[in-house]
């Protein structure tokens, strides 16, 4: 097993631990991260920015399994190794027994750092766990470190 296994932990574990408040103060992102890209890598230290630590949700196995239309799909465990493999990444929560917003409510992180996709197309799906890290008074940031590209950008560069 190697060294970044330690950073993966199930939601469903976390919410038998008695106390979370090492995480008090974290930066919480959240996605699928199927395939990682230099996206998700700006992403990553964008969020990173916002807490002393950055822990990264990831949609569970059952969650994409019900979105048939997104096409195949690395295992959940797959998925959270190559994240936790990620230097910038303090930990990995795998989203196995519940959603983002139960997340949020057990660890309260100072910020929830989404995509800005989540602002507008996707924003239904992040509704409950926005609306909750507002009412404790945390912070909600749609920025994700992006940079645009053009397929001439690949060709020619």
């Amino acid at each position: 097993m190697s060294d970044y296994a330690t950073k993966i932990v199930t939601l469903k574990n976390l919410l038998g631990q008695e106390t979370i408040s090492e995480r008090f103060g974290a930066s919480l992102c959240f996605g699928h991260f199927n395939v990682i890209h230099p996206g998700h890598l700006r992403y990553f230290h964008t969020a990173r920015r916002y807490g002393d630590q950055l822990i990264v949700a990831i949609e569970g196995d059952k969650t994409l399994s019900t979105q048939s239309d997104l096409g195949e799909w690395f295992s959940e465990s797959e998925r959270a190794s190559a994240v936790a493999a990620l230097e910038v990444v303090d930990e990995v929560v795998v989203l196995d027994s519940g959603q983002l917003v139960d997340l949020v409510s057990l660890i309260k992180p100072s910020s929830l750092v989404l995509g800005r996709e989540f602002e507008r197309e996707r924003a239904n799906e992040v509704l409950d766990p926005v609306n909750r890290v507002h009412q404790y008074g945390g912070q909600v940031v749609f920025e994700a470190g992006e940079t645009r590209y053009t397929r001439v950008d690949f060709v020619h560069g």
